[in-house]
């Protein structure tokens, strides 16, 4: 049976423990053995240390599944896996080099697997409009500055809803206190005063949790109860996350993006057993709850 390794670079994502838990759920169906994840604390000289001990190894694995912590930094290892003879499919953070790496080691299998992150923005375009069917002052939570995930992700909501809605921009680093700390600053030099903010759409469930900590916040301190009732959009989507936050009226939308790794074993099994070398794979989102379910404000 075919050993797969997995690469993760941080232990405390929701996502990340979900790739791994697809994954193991789902090894069978593809006649793999998934070994135990390793995870590089966020650290690149950590996971570039992980990679070369697949190489190193007694029983090298036969391929890797990675989410790279920093993905133009980590060519020099994806070459290394490369030259090894171990087959390869990088999920979510997909570098640019990757095509070309593809085309020079035809001997091996190099993949990605990644979601749409364009139209991922897209149905935030779309969740916004079906809120605010007649335009509004949006705040849009962006996570690292510069990032390619953030940046399609903006780009696609902005596609949709730029012409629609006045949309601000904060910064959150996909993180929740920091995006907290970003509603409490805006708020705290007199943004409450300056426009009415109708919505909120953050491009992360933790950020967007963090968003929904500032207004129940800032309601109590400035003394008006609706900044609280401001709708809040999130990303991400995983069940006990975005999910249970729209249940419980905490948020009112998310985006849900797909685990990654099911569809990277898919590959890796249909490569070893029927030849078929699909080095692309692009899984599409979808809006929970469904578009057409959610109230204009």
């Amino acid at each position: 049976m075919k050993r797969v390794a997995l690469l993760l670079a941080d232990e405390e994502n929701a996502y990340q423990q979900l790739l791994v838990k697809a994954a193991k759920e789902l090894s069978g169906r593809f006649g793999v053995e998934v070994l135990p994840p390793l995870f590089a604390g966020n650290r690149e000289v950590k996971q570039i240390s992980q990679f070369y001990d697949c190489i190193a190894g007694a029983t090298p694995p036969d391929g890797i599944v990675s989410m790279l912590v920093s993905a133009e930094s980590m060519k020099g290892s994806v070459r290394a896996i490369a030259k090894a003879g171990i087959d390869c499919v990088l999920v979510n953070r997909i570098p640019a080099f990757l095509d070309q790496m593809s085309e020079e080691y035809t001997e091996i299998l190099l993949a990605s697997v990644a979601p749409d992150q364009v139209e991922i923005g897209r149905f935030q375009g779309r969740q916004c409009r079906k809120i605010l069917p007649n335009g509004g002052n949006v705040i849009l939570v962006l996570g690292v500055d510069g990032a390619p995930s953030a940046l399609k992700r903006r780009e696609g909501f902005l596609e949709v809803a730029g012409g629609h809605v006045t949309v601000q921009e904060l910064h959150g680093r996909w993180l929740m206190d920091r995006a907290e700390a970003a509603v409490n600053h805006y708020f705290g030099i007199g943004g409450a005063r300056k426009v009415t903010v109708d919505l909120f759409v953050c491009q992360s469930d933790p950020m967007a949790a963090g968003v929904r900590a500032a207004l129940d916040n800032q309601a109590k301190r400035l003394g008006f109860p609706e900044i609280a009732k401001i709708p809040i959009i999130g990303c991400d989507g995983l069940p006990d996350e975005g999910q249970t936050m729209v249940r419980a009226g905490k948020i009112d939308a998310t985006v849900v993006m797909p685990p990654s790794s099911p569809q990277a074993l898919e590959i890796l099994s249909n490569y070893w057993q029927q030849g078929v070398r699909t080095l692309k794979a692009t899984l599409p989102p979808t809006s929970y709850p469904p578009v057409d379910q959610l109230k204009p404000r």
